[in-house]
């Protein structure tokens, strides 16, 4: 019998140790968050899904649009230019118009990926907590039964 226990004992250490080394965010303890910390963190959580990732969209697909634009008129100039330094000239203002617009282009998607990024950090610290939550319910609940038990 006590062979037996060292070896779950033994195993449980193992199992305890693998998860604090894979640090694991969802099987770490964590003391229960604050309530103005959690207030503070949704209200953050908030801001990013209601304003600042539909901003960096919309920034992004309004410079997108641009592309078009400068195609079509580009074009046009070109099919209307009289001599092919005119077609040089206006293939020069193409390229310079389009690289600016991919340089704006990529610095939104920049911009994007890194706000989606801070808002998964976000769900994810939220995520962690969770099991800190859980514990502290389930002590408060705890609590509860006994004080009733000791009313019956």
């Amino acid at each position: 019998m006590n062979c037996l226990n060292n070896a779950r004992n033994a195993t449980f250490q193992e199992s305890k140790k693998e998860i604090t080394e894979t640090k694991n965010i969802f099987l770490c303890k964590r003391p229960p968050p604050k309530l103005s910390d959690s207030v503070d963190k949704f209200e953050k959580r908030k801001d990013y899904s209601t304003n600042i990732l539909p901003s960096a969209l919309r920034s992004f697909s309004s410079k997108r649009k641009h592309i078009d634009e400068v195609y079509s008129y580009c074009t046009a100039a070109f099919e209307n230019a009289q001599t092919s330094f005119e077609r040089k000239e206006i293939e020069t203002q193409t390229k310079e118009y389009l690289n600016d617009i991919a340089t704006a282009l990529s610095e939104d998607v920049n911009n994007l990926a890194t706000k989606l990024d801070e808002y998964v950090d976000m769900q994810l610290d939220t995520l962690g907590e969770i099991p800190s939550m859980i514990d502290a319910f389930e002590k408060k609940m705890i609590k509860k039964k006994k004080g009733n038990a000791d009313f019956t």
